[in-house]
C-alpha cells in the first residue's frame, strides 16, 4: 500500500501538523519498503533461515518538553524506539522489560552460532536487563532507567546550554515511569535515596565503559578516514557541505 502522507521534507517542518504529517510519510513509506524486502525473502524461500531486525537510532520530538525538531536529550521520546526482531526459531511474543541496542549484536551472533566476544556486553534477546543505560550530546548527558524510574544527569551544564536545547539548572532529575509516563515531573526532591542509588549504579557503568575503552572517551581519526566517511554519509544523504 502507497504512503499516504507526504515524504519528510524540509518544507513540511514548518508547523507541527506539517511536520508529523511528514514523519508519518516517512514511517509510512519505511514500513512499506520493509514489507517488500519481506515479500522477496518469502518468495525466495528464505524467511526459515534468515533474521530481521528493525528499530531506530532515536526518536523524535514534535514541541514536547519544549524541543521541537530535535532528537537530543534522555526523555523517553527521543531515546524510546521500536525493536522488532523475527527469529525463524522462536513464537511471536511481546517482551515488556528493559532492552537496549547493545543487545542486537549478541542476538544476531547467537543465532548466526557465533559465541559474542568479551567486549559486547549485551544480552541474547528476549532475555531483558535491570537496567538501561543512555549517553547523549558528547557523554554530557546520561541517563539511568529501571522498570519503575528514570534518573537523568546532566554532566556540563555550560556545553549543554551552549550547544543543545538544555534549559535546567544541572541538577539530576528523576521521573517515576509508572506513574509519570510521559515525564512533566521532576521528583528527585522527594525521593533522594532512589537518586543517590540510581546514581551510584550510572557512575559504576561509566567506569566499565571507561576501562573498556582505556579511559578514553574519544578516537583518533586520520583526515583520508574522515573524507571517506563524509562520502559515504553524503552518499546516504546523511552528510552536505554545510553540516559536516
Amino acid at each position: 500500500m502507497a504512503a499516504e502522507f507526504p515524504p519528510y521534507a524540509a518544507g513540511e517542518r514548518e508547523t507541527v501538523g506539517g511536520s508529523k504529517r511528514a514523519y508519518d510519510g516517512t514511517i509510512s513509506w519505511v514500513d512499506e519498503q520493509i514489507g517488500r524486502l519481506i515479500d522477496y525473502f518469502e518468495s525466495e524461500g528464505m524467511m526459515d533461515e534468515t533474521m530481521i531486525v528493525v528499530t531506530a537510532d532515536h526518536g523524535h520530538n514534535f514541541g514536547e518538553h519544549g524541543i521541537f525538531s530535535d532528537n537530543c536529550g534522555m526523555f523517553d521520546t527521543s531515546i524510546k524506539v521500536p525493536l522488532v526482531v523475527y527469529d525463524p526459531r522462536e513464537e511471536g511474543q511481546r517482551i515488556s522489560g528493559l532492552v537496549q541496542h547493545t543487545d542486537i549484536v549478541p542476538t544476531v551472533l547467537d543465532y548466526a552460532g557465533v559465541s559474542s566476544p568479551d567486549l559486547y556486553r549485551g544480552n541474547v534477546l528476549p532475555d531483558t536487563r535491570e537496567f538501561a543505560f543512555a549517553e547523549a550530546a558528547e557523554q554530557h548527558m546520561r541517563m539511568i532507567r529501571t522498570d519503575d524510574w528514570k534518573l537523568v544527569v546532566p554532566e556540563d551544564v555550560a556545553y549543554l546550554k551552549d550547544q543543545y536545547w538544555y534549559d535546567g539548572d544541572g541538577t539530576p532529575e528523576l521521573y517515576d515511569i509508572h506513574n509519570d509516563s510521559t515525564e512533566e515531573n521532576d521528583v528527585s526532591e522527594e525521593h533522594p535515596d532512589i537518586v543517590r542509588r540510581l546514581r551510584r549504579r550510572m557512575d559504576k557503568e561509566v567506569r566499565k565503559q571507561q576501562e573498556f575503552e582505556g579511559g578514553e572517551r574519544s578516537v583518533e581519526i586520520e583526515e583520508e578516514e574522515l573524507d571517506d566517511i563524509r562520502s559515504q554519509l553524503g552518499a546516504l544523504g546523511y552528510a552536505d557541505d554545510d553540516n559536516v
